[in-house]
């Protein structure tokens, strides 16, 4: 296959940040790997993603940098990065997952310099990710959730703590998508939330009666407590300042080791989310737009968990069974009236 290439000279090519000082200066040689890295993360964050997904892209791209990181983008070639891919899973210091982590950051940043003309060549076009083994979902057993529920102080602080862990479960946010949650995301009336997951996307989540009451009953008492400026929907005991980002698995973590729990996270309540759905019978399709899945690939990963029945479901729902055998069956109770 040829290489793709374009014509235009480096002095040509457009800057993706016009006017922006804070650009690293490209010499006349080309743009370096750090230099590229730095112009895509500084579009990352132009462009809203959120701060997770720009550190995914930074944490990945240092292994680039680090070997790669003076050399001019252009010339890098996709042999060079199979290489340096090879010489990690060789030594058996990164997993396959991680090495499918570094070919999307490498892919992403490559693939948007040369859309924005900033390379002739895209070394990453013909970079493929390895086969890694599908890795299971944790999730947290009855027990343990009553645990620390049960464990949780009857204060302030035990309140919000319990209703950012039923909303956790009952509707299965991610992190962040529960702590930018604001005032006004919130319908208990109608028992849903708005949420802004990855990208800006904005989807409504449904939530259940009991946890629309714990929500009542958190409100109650954070009106008492926080400014009339304040939208957010999580703050402190103190003054009412917002909650960061870190605080919940922190939280979860200290509980689990004082009351000798085995170790719980915040995504684990995602996950438990996710299976208990399926375990009671619900569309993975309808799971995959409750957990805002770009593709339902991704809520696949929790059927073998659930320990779906699919044989049964089958003969529950055969096309078959429904259209022909019962319409028979009809025909022939209404014969012998």
């Amino acid at each position: 296959m040829p290489r793709e290439s374009r014509s235009h000279d480096a002095t040509d090519r457009k800057s993706p940040f016009p006017g922006d000082s804070r650009s690293p200066d490209v010499s006349e040689a080309g743009m370096t790997i750090h230099q590229m890295s730095v112009l895509f993360l500084a579009r990352c964050r132009a462009e809203r993603l959120s701060e997770n997904t720009v550190s995914f892209y930074k944490k990945y791209l240092e292994y680039l940098e680090k070997e790669h990181g003076d050399k001019v983008a252009e010339r890098v070639t996709v042999h060079q990065l199979r290489e340096l891919l090879a010489v990690h899973q060789g030594k058996g210091l990164l997993s396959p997952t991680t090495i499918n982590h570094l070919v999307a950051s490498w892919r992403a940043a490559f693939t948007w310099a040369y859309k924005e003309e900033l390379l002739e060549v895209n070394p990453t076009a013909r970079l493929k990710k390895i086969k890694a083994p599908i890795r299971v979902p944790e999730v947290i057993c009855a027990e343990t959730l009553k645990a620390i529920l049960a464990a949780l102080p009857s204060d302030f602080k035990g309140l919000r703590d319990k209703t950012m862990l039923y909303i956790l479960l009952d509707a299965g946010l991610r992190l962040s998508e529960l702590m930018n949650l604001q005032l006004e995301d919130v319908d208990v009336a109608h028992g849903t939330l708005t949420v802004i997951g990855k990208g800006d996307k904005q989807r409504q989540v449904p939530i259940s009666p009991a946890t629309s009451a714990q929500i009542v009953r958190y409100l109650g008492h954070r009106s008492k407590k926080a400014p009339a400026y304040q939208t957010a929907l999580w703050i402190s005991d103190r003054g009412g300042r917002v909650l960061n980002d870190y605080y919940l698995g922190h939280m979860l973590k200290e509980l689990c080791i004082t009351q000798g729990l085995s170790h719980v996270h915040p995504h684990m309540f995602r996950h438990t989310c996710a299976t208990e759905l399926l375990r009671a019978g619900a569309n993975p399709m309808h799971v995959q737009m409750l957990l805002g899945h770009a593709s339902v690939t991704t809520t696949q990963r929790y059927v073998h968990l659930a320990g779906v029945d699919i044989t049964a479901m089958h003969q529950h729902a055969s096309p078959v069974g429904r259209m022909l055998q019962n319409q028979r069956t009809r025909r022939g109770g209404g014969g012998r009236g």
